[in-house]
């Protein structure tokens, strides 16, 4: 029997009501033996009893059809599957990971990949989950079938991490997953903004300041950009935030005062006969892979010139480059920390996103300098 006594909705929560509720029926499910399955109390009856909107109870009500945890009767009432408790409570606790690309090009195409990788599938093993890579399936197949693949895939599982979008500009299977409240989710390196989704993201202000820190111990005034590539990103729910780091790093530079040549605020297309004017004191890139194809152009046709050049990232591990470096295993660690406790306490305004740090990592044949000891980011 359902004991509507039990559901706990705090309405002075920042959490959407149809989320708690959500929570609360499938815990109650849980709980329960299959013979002690009854149908769930009827809209009306359930507003009435919580004081809650209808469409509250009715998204709550839809979102547990649409996973599969209910069914709906000939009389229209809704009763557990069968398989209810199996399905909410797996086989063993585990999360799934959603790829943006098959395993082999994920991690061929993102030097950092298997570090934040490495980073999650060490928590999860500590904390005693499994982990399971999850492919979704193209972007053309029918709303049913989406909503059978979400209903068979995530409903036995304790959360999702999303490592980003798929290279699609319509794609619904994807919004449907966002849209999919059943379980907790966690996007890693960016937001999809919606309330039930957390996030951990890294940020760079204190390791930019550092940089720039750096830069003026070299006596460096004009800075020049390497931009992301015009078509490094398509719109997208997934909301990176390096999509963000171009234009706030610019700003950071603005703000502390040096100078920015409009002729040397380029985009990583840039062509090597761009270059035989006269060059800034320092060049900051996008990413490490910029600054690499940057430093062999300048090698040609400037040998003689000390120009200092940052990437971002930390992904290769070059002596006369500088880097901004994202700690990856540590993300991937807290990434597993934050989907847990969003599906063990539930997710709010204060424990929706998660920070780390980034750091400045000079040239190694410059490190030892006297400005690097005063910083407190090191």
């Amino acid at each position: 029997m359902f004991d509507c006594s039990k559901i706990v909705i705090d309405k002075e929560s920042t959490e959407p009501l149809h989320i708690q509720l959500i929570r609360e029926l499938r815990r109650l499910i849980r709980e329960m033996n299959q013979e002690e399955y009854d149908v769930l109390p009827s809209e009306r009856s359930l507003c009435s009893y919580l004081k809650l909107h209808r469409s509250t109870v009715h998204k709550a009500y839809e979102e547990l059809q649409n996973s599969g945890i209910v069914r709906r009767q000939l009389n229209k009432s809704l009763i557990p599957n069968a398989s209810a408790r199996k399905s909410l409570e797996g086989h063993l606790p585990a999360l799934g990971i959603v790829l943006p690309s098959r395993f082999s090009q994920y991690i061929g195409s993102n030097s950092h990949a298997l570090r934040l990788l490495e980073g999650i599938f060490d928590r999860a093993a500590e904390r005693n989950y499994a982990v399971f890579m999850l492919e979704l399936p193209p972007p053309d197949i029918s709303r049913e079938e989406r909503r059978k693949f979400i209903a068979t895939r995530f409903p036995g599982l304790s959360g999702i991490l999303l490592l980003g979008d798929r290279d699609y500009v319509d794609d619904p299977m994807l919004d449907d997953l966002f849209s999919y409240s059943g379980i907790p989710q966690v996007a890693i390196g960016g937001e999809v903004h919606q309330f039930h989704i957390g996030s951990v993201q890294c940020r760079f202000d204190r390791a930019a300041d550092d940089m720039m820190a750096f830069f003026r111990s070299q006596h460096v005034r004009t800075v020049g950009m390497v931009f992301s590539s015009p078509d490094q990103f398509h719109p997208s729910a997934y909301d990176y935030s390096s999509r963000h780091r171009d234009e706030e790093m610019k700003k950071k530079f603005e703000d502390q005062g040096f100078i920015l040549p409009e002729k040397w605020q380029i985009t990583a297309d840039f062509s090597e006969d761009m270059f035989p004017a006269e060059l800034p004191d320092a060049f900051w890139c996008f990413n490490d892979q910029f600054a690499l194809r940057l430093r062999s152009v300048l090698n040609k046709r400037h040998a003689d010139e000390k120009i200092i050049i940052c990437g971002f990232d930390g992904s290769i591990n070059i002596p006369c480059i500088a880097t901004i470096k994202q700690p990856y295993q540590q993300i991937g660690t807290m990434a597993v920390d934050l989907l847990i406790e969003h599906y063990e306490t539930g997710i709010t305004l204060k424990n929706r996103i998660r920070y780390t740090d980034a750091e400045f990592i000079p040239p190694a044949d410059m490190k030892n300098l006297p400005i690097l000891e005063k910083s407190n980011c090191l």
